[in-house]
């Protein structure tokens, strides 16, 4: 059995009115780039896989997704169709083998493009966040840890261009190769890795504020105290605005010190070792560009929230 190690790239719409919407999918990103390294069993690369993919949707690039790709539109204009590129990766990967990629955002948009465009997901194989697996071997629980930190970790000579698929296809499968696959998939599904996320709290982040004690997320985000944040300059409380949920995990807040200025608050939801619930919230301070950019970042992801609430609704309606 093979070891497929996948990344991707996407472009966006404009803004989220612009999004399209066809067989009960909302598409908020167009993939354009798919990227792929094969190990084998031994955990050697042993083969890799590039292609670009022409969209058919969202045909002008956005100025983000030009920015950090460093991709062309003339390059995108040469690419084949969606529905040949999964063609051509099928064939690639061949008959066994699992997918690995890192974060979790890979299957799910690779999932809403195959359901977009028609296609059908059943061929997907079995697939685990090599985040994951980092962490629980290298003793880096808590956090999210970026493939930057891992490559510097294992001290992995950065020669590639970031956010390209196949580069970080590659970096990834370097990363992996460092590791023990086979124990980390036996443990993927019955350790705390894979969903519970369970706190080092030796490990937690700097200027971090443990609450643990919870039965339950739900007891832990009622928690009154999470609204209770001091400023950590003079001490004075701050004034904190409404939380915006972002993920599954997590929320996100503005507080304000009348002395010393701004700061993002973000409470992360998580299981103690005793199989109860903790948060871990973190107050970091903003510049003037930071607020700016928090305020619009809460509004849009409050917005969100309110979209897939409201489709979720109209899904029970139905039914």
């Amino acid at each position: 059995m093979n070891y497929i190690v996948m990344d991707m790239e996407w472009n966006q719409p404009f803004s989220s009115k612009a999004a399209k919407q066809v067989n009960g999918v909302r598409l908020v990103g167009e993939i354009i780039q798919i990227g792929a390294v094969k190990l084998d069993e031994n955990q050697n690369i042993t083969d890799e896989f590039e292609v670009t993919v022409k969209p058919k949707i969202y045909t002008t690039l956005s100025g983000m997704v030009k920015s950090i790709t460093g991709i062309t539109e003339s390059e995108l204009s040469a690419g084949v169709s969606f529905r040949k590129a999964i063609e051509l990766f099928r064939y690639w990967c061949g008959e066994e083998y699992v997918l690995f990629t890192w974060g979790v955002n890979d299957i799910p948009m690779l999932r809403d493009n195959l359901q977009f465009f028609a296609m059908g997901d059943s061929w997907l194989p079995k697939w685990y966040n090599a985040q994951c697996l980092f962490n629980k071997q290298t003793g880096n629980c808590g956090r999210q840890y970026s493939i930057d930190y891992a490559v510097e970790h294992f001290g992995i000579p950065e020669s590639l261009s970031r956010h390209d698929a196949l580069n970080d296809a590659r970096y990834t499968a370097q990363i992996l190769a460092r590791l023990d696959i086979k124990s980390g998939i036996e443990q993927y599904d019955t350790s705390v890795i894979s969903s519970a996320k369970i706190i080092d709290e030796s490990n937690l982040p700097k200027g971090s504020t443990l609450r643990k004690g919870f039965d339950s997320k739900v007891d832990a985000a009622s928690s009154s105290d999470i609204c209770r944040t001091k400023c950590p300059v003079c001490g004075s409380s701050l004034a904190v605005s409404r939380y915006v949920q972002h993920g599954s995990s997590r929320l996100v807040a503005l507080g304000n010190c009348k002395k010393c200025g701004f700061y993002a608050i973000k409470v992360k939801f998580r299981q103690t070792q005793d199989k109860r619930y903790c948060y871990i919230k973190t107050v970091h301070p903003l510049d003037e560009k930071g607020k700016k950019d928090l305020v619009l970042k809460l509004r849009k992801w409050s917005v969100a929230r309110q979209y897939l609430a409201e489709r979720a609704n109209k899904t029970q309606n139905k039914n």
